[in-house]
C-alpha cells in the first residue's frame, strides 16, 4: 500500500503515461507570492523546460509543495494539446462548432472548475499548435509552451477536477481545430 497523496499518485500515474507534469499553486491557500493566481500557476521556475515524467523529481516537488495541484505540460513534450471550454459561453461556442462541423469530440476529457478540458493528440511535430486564448468566446487552446491543471487538483471555487473519460483514447483533432 502506498502512502502517496492522491495528487502525487495522480502525478506519478500521468507521468507513467508519458505526460510531463509539474506542481501548480494550491488553489485554497495560494503560494504567498504577490502575483499569485491561486491554483493556476506553476510552482517550478522555467516550467516549460523543467516539467518532468521522472518519478524521483515528481516526488521531490510534491514533497516540497504540499497541498499543490498537478499540471500537465501541453505540446509535443507530452504529446497533447487541450481545448479548454470555460463556462456557459464556452459551452455555447463548443455547441456551435459541433453543429458547424458535424463533430462530436470523443476523447479523453476532464471536468474543470468552470468547464471541460478535451485532450487531443499533438499532431506531426512539423505542425505547431500554439496556446491561444479566445479562439471563440469561452474557448482556449493550450498547446506548445502551455499547461493545464489536471485531476484531482482543486479549483479555486472549491470543485475538484475530475476525469470523465480518463480511459478514452486521446483522439486526433479535426483539421479545422
Amino acid at each position: 500500500m502506498s502512502n502517496d497523496s492522491p495528487i502525487l499518485a495522480a502525478a506519478l500515474e500521468l507521468a507513467a503515461k508519458g505526460f510531463k507534469v509539474l506542481p501548480v499553486c494550491p488553489a485554497q491557500t495560494g503560494c504567498g507570492s504577490s502575483t499569485c493566481k491561486r491554483g493556476k500557476h506553476p510552482l517550478v521556475k522555467q516550467w516549460q523546460t523543467q516539467a518532468s515524467s521522472d518519478a524521483a523529481q515528481i516526488r521531490k516537488w510534491f514533497k516540497k509543495y504540499p497541498g499543490c495541484g498537478v499540471g500537465i505540460l501541453t505540446g509535443p513534450e507530452s504529446g497533447v494539446f487541450v481545448l479548454d471550454v470555460d463556462g456557459e459561453q464556452g459551452e455555447q461556442s463548443l455547441k456551435a462548432l459541433m453543429q458547424q462541423h458535424n463533430w462530436n469530440p470523443f476523447t479523453r476529457t476532464a471536468i474543470t472548475g468552470k468547464g471541460r478540458h478535451f485532450y487531443f493528440r499533438y499532431p506531426n511535430p512539423s505542425v505547431k499548435v500554439t496556446s491561444r486564448a479566445g479562439i471563440a468566446p469561452g474557448l482556449d487552446v493550450r498547446g506548445e509552451s502551455g499547461f493545464v491543471v489536471a485531476p484531482p487538483s482543486q479549483h479555486v471555487n472549491g470543485t475538484q477536477y475530475k476525469w470523465v473519460a480518463m480511459n478514452a483514447p486521446i483522439a486526433e483533432a479535426p483539421e479545422w481545430l
